[in-house]
């Protein structure tokens, strides 16, 4: 579990109670060349509070000098190139919240030109119940 503080300070907390070692490590510690130590509360969380570059860090929780284990409450996941999940944090600005019309679909302005637009309502509601049926074109005579 992450949470910011401001500034670019975070702590990183993991509830692993029966490990007995556990470190940070991540794009902001050249991985396992500079890992951050954590502390084992008596609650067994462990925890440390790290100042972050500005970005989107990759990180993970290295459990027992072995264990590589991801973050699942962070901001994300992806899969690194040996087939394992690392976790992500964003501590650059968050992107504006995008406008909706009263409906909640996305403004016009705010849709991706490669989306395709929202469809009209009425090409996509069901007839009403009790509606009578409209005759089959292709009915044999």
């Amino acid at each position: 579990m992450i949470q910011e503080l401001g500034d670019h300070l975070y702590v990183f907390r993991v509830y692993l109670p029966h490990a007995s070692q556990v470190e940070l490590v991540g794009d902001f510690t050249e991985w396992r060349t500079a890992p951050v130590r954590m502390s084992l509360g008596r609650d067994g969380w462990w925890s440390v509070q790290v100042r972050l570059p500005g970005g989107v860090q990759r990180f993970s929780y290295l459990v027992d000098g072995c264990a590589w284990l991801p973050d699942y409450s962070a901001h994300g996941l992806e899969r690194n190139s040996y087939g394992g999940f690392v976790s992500r944090v964003d501590t650059g600005q968050r992107p504006a919240r995008r406008a909706r019309t009263a409906n909640g679909t996305p403004a016009r302005e705010d849709m991706d030109e490669g989306r395709s637009r929202p469809v009209e309502a009425a090409k996509t509601r069901a007839p009403a119940v009790g509606a009578a049926a409209a005759p089959r074109q292709d009915a044999a005579a």
